[in-house]
């Protein structure tokens, strides 16, 4: 009986780095550059429940670069003819959501005080968060901002 609880607690201890939380595979995959090729600006009137979007911008190619480090991104964007340039520090974060019968890992990131976004790992399902190449980062408006934003990454 004592070798078999030993054992036991041996394959355990074995087990254990091998059970990485989703947020650790998230953020490695967040790591490094990053090219963005689609953007697409939403302008209207927006409630928290609902939007009445007045016109839309859509633009496609080589619109910029994130390249992201442990602790910074360092970013060079165009985006409706306005440049976005600078290096902040960033941060994921996932909350589990109920998405009908099932709970779900929703991603935000932020960086600084500057964007927060809404991401989506390759196609969003269960394991996309990991070793990801693509990524979809949707901005929605807060206080006087009137713009909802979708941006699709891939990794370079």
């Amino acid at each position: 009986m004592r070798i078999n609880t030993a054992f036991l607690l041996l394959v355990l201890v074995a087990l254990l780095p091998s059970c990485t939380k989703d947020i650790v595979h998230a953020e490695r995959s967040v790591r490094g550059a990053w090219k963005l090729t689609f953007v697409e600006s939403f302008y209207g009137t927006f409630t928290e429940t609902s939007f009445n979007a007045d016109e839309s911008v859509e633009e496609t190619g080589d619109l910029g670069t994130f390249v992201f480090t442990a602790d910074s991104v360092t970013f060079d964007y165009t985006r409706n003819d306005t440049l976005y340039t600078g290096t902040r520090a960033w941060d994921l974060t996932s909350e589990r959501v109920n998405a009908g019968f099932n709970k779900v890992t929703e991603y935000t990131l932020t960086i600084e005080d500057e964007f927060v976004f809404d991401v989506k790992f390759e196609d969003g399902t269960k394991n996309s968060h990991k070793e990801a190449d693509s990524m979809e980062w949707t901005e929605t408006p807060a206080g006087e901002v009137n713009s909802f934003v979708t941006m699709q990454l891939e990794a370079e």
